[in-house]
């Protein structure tokens, strides 16, 4: 199956975000787990959330002159002087650091006549699929970020930007910890959108699509900053069979 995209990201509720891979958009959101007791995780935190980062503040030279001694009354060569620094950055492979600060939660927003209400869920733990988008889909997330590809990040419709997440393959058993900063997707069944970086992780980049387990969680600061830095947080432990079986099970009977 070839992987779902996104053709824009960006503020909440624009009609150009729709879409994410199928033309059937449905406000189901998943299937609410209910796991016997002990694969519960009580006493979940809810994640942090994103500060806008100010633009940069250039130096200045002597003698009363402006970017590589050019004079600020040239406003031209000026503008020219800052591309030619944002095109070195951008060549250099720069990153733009982000912050869990303020949570940005968002107004309701409707995508192709379904409405999403943004909202805390601290005990957040859902069955669906995840499906995954890369660089195609736009320059920036939803909370006014930056998007990487290869980090590990993903979209969600509603959870507040950003929050943490650990996925679950239903497939392999195999478990990440996601930073969600974006909105998205607005499929029926698919309740969260990897970065290309995510989904190589998780290992469902060849597939396209796969049935997960999202489960919101509050994860050590050294594995928030890694995620923030576009790094992998430290590995997790598998999920183990029993408890595949039965949330394979789950996702069957409630008709995925």
């Amino acid at each position: 199956m070839a992987p779902t995209h996104r053709t824009q990201h960006g503020a909440e509720g624009k009609e150009a975000n729709a879409g994410h891979g199928t033309n059937d958009h449905t406000s189901n959101p998943g299937v609410t787990i209910t796991a016997p007791a002990s694969s519960r995780h009580p006493g979940l935190i809810p994640g942090s959330g994103v500060a806008q980062t100010p633009p940069p503040r250039f130096p200045r030279h002597g003698g009363g002159r402006g970017l590589f001694g050019i004079a600020d009354t040239h406003p031209l060569p000026r503008l020219l002087a800052l591309l030619a620094l944002a095109m070195l950055a951008a060549c250099a492979g720069g990153y733009r650091p982000v912050s869990d600060t303020p949570v940005k939660v968002g107004r309701p927003y409707t995508v192709r006549g379904i409405t999403y209400t943004p909202a805390p869920d601290p005990a957040y733990d859902m069955l669906g699929y995840a499906s995954w988008y890369g660089s195609e889909s736009g320059n920036m997330t939803a909370n006014g970020e930056k998007f990487r590809p290869k980090g590990v990040t993903a979209a969600h419709p509603t959870l507040p930007l950003p929050t943490y997440v650990e996925v679950t393959s239903l497939q392999t058993g195999r478990t990440i910890l996601v930073r969600i900063n974006d909105r998205g997707p607005f499929a029926r069944g698919r309740i969260i959108d990897l970065s290309k970086g995510a989904a190589e992780q998780l290992g469902i980049r060849a597939a396209g699509t796969a049935p997960v387990r999202v489960r919101r969680v509050d994860p050590p600061e050294r594995d928030k900053q890694r995620l923030r830095e576009g790094k992998p947080a430290a590995p997790r432990a598998d999920a183990p069979a029993s408890s595949l079986a039965f949330w394979r099970d789950q996702l069957r009977r409630s008709g995925y």
